[in-house]
């Protein structure tokens, strides 16, 4: 164990007394070496929870909900806590296969060094690159801050707050920029299904033309064969459905004229008339 402090308690020793279990514990500061947990299993569950987080703020949300937790962990903890992480934890800790030396080699001989002194020249910021994404702008906003830090030893010119001012202002800008690229791409998504949609052709027949039975089977054979390569994916993005509706006469249901030029009413109401007179 790791030495938490809600395992020291006498209740716990008590019971572990009781029941013939001989507690190991981890030695302080160590964890990070010989915990298998630590060592593969939760620096990937930080990570991917950090660029979760990020990709909020990058849509405009500064706040991390208990829903918005829940949901990236969801998606972080089935890729930490894979197989293939947790053997490598074993293995980088000696644990399985039992290797003491995986360890005891990472420690190596303890140097007792002077750290050489900061000199004000060292410390220049680079500007060889202009930056031209948000984490760019945050690397040269660190660098302001530690070139102001030292300088304000030296200097009361407020040169370096307003950079820092710019530095913030460009970060906001290209947030904004980064947002309304993902916004315009959502809206031409939704515009190519619009136009798609209204790209679908109907060809009405009219009054004089006909098809015959050979043709409409055919016409409708075709008709489905491209509305199934479509749901597949086969078929060409690019090819537009034509749908051939026939009119027919809404009395008789001949395709060769309408109702209002249909011989089948006029001889019934010329019978009406002759039974009249």
């Amino acid at each position: 164990m790791d030495g938490h402090s809600s395992y020291c308690s006498a209740k716990f020793e008590t019971f572990a007394r009781n029941n013939g279990i001989i507690p190991l514990w981890l030695p302080s500061h160590s964890s990070h070496i010989l915990q298998p947990l630590d060592v593969a299993c939760f620096s990937v569950v930080k990570r991917l929870y950090r660029e979760g987080v990020e990709q909020l703020a990058r849509s405009g949300q500064h706040h991390v909900t208990i829903d918005d937790f829940l949901q990236i962990y969801a998606v972080a903890r089935p890729q930490a806590l894979s197989s293939s992480n947790v053997e490598s934890a074993f293995q980088a800790t000696g644990i399985v296969p039992y290797n003491p030396d995986e360890v005891l080699d990472k420690l190596g001989a303890l140097r007792i060094t002077t750290p050489d002194p900061v000199l004000p020249s060292s410390s220049t910021i680079s500007v060889d690159n202009t930056p031209k994404t948000v984490k760019q702008v945050e690397r040269q906003q660190i660098a302001l801050k530690r070139r102001q830090h030292e300088l304000d030893r030296l200097s009361t010119s407020p040169t370096i707050s307003r950079m820092l001012k710019l530095a913030k202002t460009a970060t906001t800008a290209l947030q904004k920029v980064e947002l309304m690229a993902t916004e315009l791409t959502k809206a031409r998504a939704t515009s190519a299904k619009i136009a798609k949609k209204r790209s679908i052709k109907v060809k009405y027949l009219t009054q004089r033309e006909s098809l015959t039975i050979g043709e409409a089977i055919e016409a409708s054979g075709a008709l489905q064969e491209r509305s199934e390569a479509t749901q597949s994916g086969t078929g060409d993005a690019t090819q537009k459905t034509s749908i051939m509706v026939v009119r027919h006469c809404s009395a008789c249901g001949s395709p060769e004229h309408n109702k209002r030029t249909c011989p089948a009413l006029k001889e019934a109401a010329e019978n009406v008339i002759i039974i009249q007179n």
